[in-house]
């Protein structure tokens, strides 16, 4: 029997379908993270008092920093690796998240959103 024929017969485990499903997840709470400030906008509009040029400043934020950190982040996954990357980039577009909740100014609200963006442009490496 070669080597070839070896792994062949080798079992297969179902440790690719949880990466699978962990991944799915990772990218579903991205998806979610990206929108969510979109359901929140008219109640954070009339709290805070802000215009809907200086709503659509905050929402703009994010897009912005995404596209930019798109090509350093695959630059990233590659020299690193994907596993590292990605891991980093979970933690980082979660620690964005919770931010938003300490935000009180458009300034703040603006640097939470590009953080977030430059978190979420890692999770497509």
């Amino acid at each position: 029997m070669n080597e070839n024929q070896q792994v062949l017969e080798h079992k297969r485990t179902n440790f690719r379908w949880k990466v699978a499903l962990l991944m799915f997840g990772a990218i579903a709470i991205n998806y979610i993270d990206r929108s969510n400030l979109s359901a929140a906008a008219p109640m954070i509009m009339k709290e805070f008092n802000f215009s809907a040029t200086q709503m659509g400043f905050i929402m703009s934020a994010f897009f912005f920093s995404y596209t930019i950190f798109q090509i350093p982040s695959g630059w990233l996954g590659d020299k690193f690796g994907q596993r590292l990357v990605l891991g980093g980039a979970v933690t980082w577009w979660s620690a964005a998240t919770m931010l938003i909740a300490l935000c009180s100014s458009l300034v703040s609200f603006i640097g939470s959103r590009i953080l977030l963006g430059i978190g979420e442009a890692a999770a497509s490496v």
